[in-house]
């Protein structure tokens, strides 16, 4: 990955435990932010030189696809993967730049229209990676690389690949962008002294969301890996029914679904840790609360979130929370409660060494996702 906590899941699991956040407040955009830090200027600037003519989604992606490729050891002589990569966004900058242009002079280059494609970004990923098998990009809003497992995991259980590299690549701070979920009136309004501008399941004290840029890549393969970090053991989704583009069931009933959905497929009764979606929207939060006290009950796990660490990256933000997952699994002990709550929703059970995680991923026209991973240990 590449993220505002870093690249690597020790350094993740590290500021997480830390209980810092890693949001910036971005006095030219006039907003908290999810930046990425100067500590990947070196190799990231190789990729940006490379393909100067890219989108920064697409470098992000490019980034985190090299990491996981090399993580799982795939190596150069490795073609045969697929590749699903989808964003929320897409080509952000290029989009909103070719836009002003034509605007202002009526021109456009003749590059606009196939690097601001969705598929843009996947079909570089394989360029760069030199990969010759199934590749697609797809956008279903903030749970877009949960849905990437889904599919990859729907792939390889029909014997249709072996090795599938899903994820999420998002690249949304500009002005444009932030406008709109200003406009919604779901976007933090904290000022630049705000000691947690992100406070996600705070309950009366939510404060909005804040956007991050990055990436999410995760490599998986069929059967037994001998380097697996974790098993996906469980899959659920749900949709909701709304009324309005921008609605939500103040009950859950998506998110309840696909987390029963999810337990039913990995034949258990609970797991030892939540990662909730819940960006800090009052109404979103709350809804993913009541959903999790429906499925669980008094068997409360223990709760988790990345978004107060470093921000909702839209389609990314689903692979960052499957990171946190995995890196709790493979330190063997517990995750810190969530810094800024004091009671409330702090009620939580925490196990001494996490083997399960659920993860949970939530996008506008109410499409839920929930992803169940497994300790390699456990299997």
């Amino acid at each position: 990955m590449i993220s505002p906590a870093g690249s690597e899941l020790e350094s993740l699991l590290a500021n997480y435990q830390s209980g810092t956040h890693q949001l910036a407040y971005d006095h030219d955009l006039g907003a908290w932010v999810g930046q990425i830090g100067q500590q990947f200027a070196g190799r990231f600037s190789i990729i940006q030189t490379t393909y100067p003519r890219l989108d920064p989604a697409v470098h992000y992606a490019i980034f985190a696809a090299r990491k996981a490729v090399e993580a799982a050891n795939w190596g150069k002589k490795i073609k045969d993967y697929g590749i699903l990569i989808g964003s929320s966004r897409g080509a952000t900058h290029l989009w909103e730049m070719a836009h002003d242009r034509w605007l202002e002079t009526g021109k456009l280059s003749p590059r606009t229209s196939p690097t601001t494609t969705l598929g843009n970004i996947s079909s570089w990923v394989g360029q760069d990676l030199g990969q010759m098998g199934f590749l697609s990009s797809h956008s279903v809003t903030c749970s877009t690389a949960a849905h990437a497992l889904v599919q990859g995991a729907a792939w390889l259980r029909a014997g249709m690949a072996q090795r599938m590299l899903i994820g999420g690549a998002e690249a949304p701070l500009t002005d444009f962008t932030l406008a709109q979920m200003k406009t919604l009136r779901i976007y933090s309004q904290s000022g630049p002294s705000s000691k947690w501008p992100c406070r996600p399941m705070a309950k009366n004290d939510a404060t909005g969301m804040v956007l991050a840029e990055g990436a999410g890549i995760l490599a998986m393969e069929a059967g037994d890996a001998v380097q697996a970090k974790a098993f996906v053991i469980g899959i659920g989704y749900g949709q909701e029914l709304l009324n309005s583009p921008t609605g939500i069931d103040p009950m859950g009933t998506g998110i309840a679904q696909a987390m029963q959905m999810a337990l039913d497929d990995a034949e258990l009764e609970g797991v030892d840790l939540v990662v909730t979606h819940a960006p800090g929207t009052k109404k979103g939060d709350a809804a993913e609360w009541h959903a999790l006290r429906t499925v669980f009950g008094d068997r409360m796990p223990c709760i988790a979130n990345t978004k107060w660490l470093q921000g909702h990256g839209l389609g990314a933000s689903a692979a960052w929370s499957m990171a946190l997952g995995m890196a709790a699994m493979q330190s063997g002990t517990s995750l810190r409660t969530l810094p800024y709550l004091d009671s409330g929703r702090q009620i939580q059970n925490k196990p001494e060494k996490i083997e399960t995680v659920l993860i949970n991923a939530m996008g506008f026209g109410g499409n839920c996702v929930s992803i169940i991973l497994a300790a390699p240990s456990q299997l």
